[in-house]
């Protein structure tokens, strides 16, 4: 098992189909393969995002940046 790896990512989502780049990976999740060839679960909270796991290869957890505070009170 390899140490857990952070940072920014680019998430896509269309569908249900999800994309994540990662640094130098680029990971497909079609939905209609959701429950087959890996599972999702979506958390609750503020900074929670969904997880994303092939059994036995690796789990891939998102996690939202709070949003920075709008100026002036936007």
């Amino acid at each position: 098992m390899s140490a857990p790896e952070e940072g920014p990512c680019v998430f896509s989502q269309r569908q249900g189909n999800t994309t994540i780049v990662f640094r130098h990976w680029a990971f497909d999740f079609p939905l209609a393969e959701d429950g087959k060839t890996y599972s999702r679960t979506n958390r609750e909270g503020d900074e929670a995002g969904p997880v994303f796991t092939r059994k036995e290869q690796y789990t891939l957890s998102i996690f939202w940046r709070k949003p920075a505070r709008e100026p002036g009170g936007w």
